[in-house]
């Protein structure tokens, strides 16, 4: 997606910064849905992104919670209609640091910090849902979820890390089941807000004690609950933790702990369980979402994203 008319305006935005290159531009990540590429300056390095059409809502929700004093990535410039946003450098990935340290108190720090972000937007559901991100609510879930179904071909039934024709028609079966799951959990009282459904450490910046959450491409208003299902997975993961490992409990509790304006310990903890069963479903959506960006041989790799967390529903669901 870089392009001489995107690399006229980097040139443009540099120009009005007083700023020059250094060295070429360069690209350094691409996904079927975005690209990023670092653009070296006697000031130290820019990041340009361009994100697909569909998700340009991202350069939007970056620049309205910029503009509110989040901790998101520190704007240069932007141009919503292209999809371009072009970003000071925000430091190291949490990753990187987790790899050498093994330190679980930064990604406690981060759910933290994180956790006050989507309570002070509590009151800003209006501003979020304009700049076009997925509206994921409790109440429309259920039939996102019973559209979604409606897809056969994205269910690979009877096909490798596919669905079977059985499990394909419990899911069917379980529409009036999650439509009362996301009754009941709504019903806990905690209000929707803005999540971020791909928080994991390597959309986490760290520079100079501060923290920094990018890649806000697969947001959307929904239950706030739902991060935790991508943070604890990956932390286990790059930690090389057990699921009943102490840390990953004092981790959920991080978070937990920030929301008790909205309900005991018992309550919060109950409302935390439904929303790690109920969110699987919108893992599958926003999965769904991606892979019509893909091209077929990548499409063929990641198809599977959509019946798994599809089957993980189910999976955990029966066992409640």
């Amino acid at each position: 997606m870089i392009n001489p008319k995107s690399i006229r305006w980097i040139n443009q935005q540099l120009k009005e910064q007083n700023l020059t290159l250094n060295a070429p531009a360069k690209q350094i990540h691409k996904r079927a849905w975005s690209m990023v590429t670092r653009v070296p300056t006697n000031s130290g390095d820019l990041y340009f992104k361009a994100t697909e059409p569909a998700l340009r809502y991202e350069v939007r929700l970056t620049a309205v919670l910029s503009q509110m004093g989040f901790p998101v990535p520190d704007i240069v410039a932007v141009d919503e209609a292209e999809g371009w946003i072009l970003m000071h450098d925000s430091g190291q990935p949490l990753r990187s640091i987790l790899q050498e340290t093994r330190d679980i108190s930064l990604w406690e720090t981060a759910v933290t910090q994180y956790a006050h972000m989507q309570i002070e937007l509590i009151d800003h559901t209006e501003t979020i849902l304009q700049t076009g991100l997925f509206d994921r609510r409790l109440a429309t879930l259920p039939k996102q979820y019973e559209t979604l179904l409606q897809d056969r071909n994205a269910m690979l039934i009877g096909k490798e890390n596919g669905l079977t024709e059985s499990a394909y028609h419990k899911l069917m079966d379980a529409v009036p089941s999650y439509t009362m799951m996301c009754q009941q959990l709504g019903n806990f009282g905690i209000p929707e807000t803005l999540h971020h459904d791909d928080f994991h450490d390597n959309n986490i910046f760290v520079k100079e004690d501060q923290f920094t959450f990018a890649d806000w491409g697969e947001a959307c208003l929904t239950h706030p609950f739902f991060s935790m299902i991508i943070v604890l997975r990956i932390a286990e993961y790059i930690l090389k933790l057990a699921k009943t490992d102490h840390s990953l409990t004092r981790l959920k509790d991080a978070y937990l702990n920030q929301w008790r304006d909205f309900g005991t310990t018992a309550q919060l903890q109950d409302a935390f369980d439904l929303a790690q069963i109920v969110g699987t479903v919108n893992r599958a959506l926003t999965w769904h979402t991606m892979l019509t960006f893909m091209e077929e041989a990548e499409r063929a790799e990641e198809a599977d994203s959509v019946p798994g967390w599809l089957q993980e529903f189910l999976e955990s669901a029966n066992a409640r």
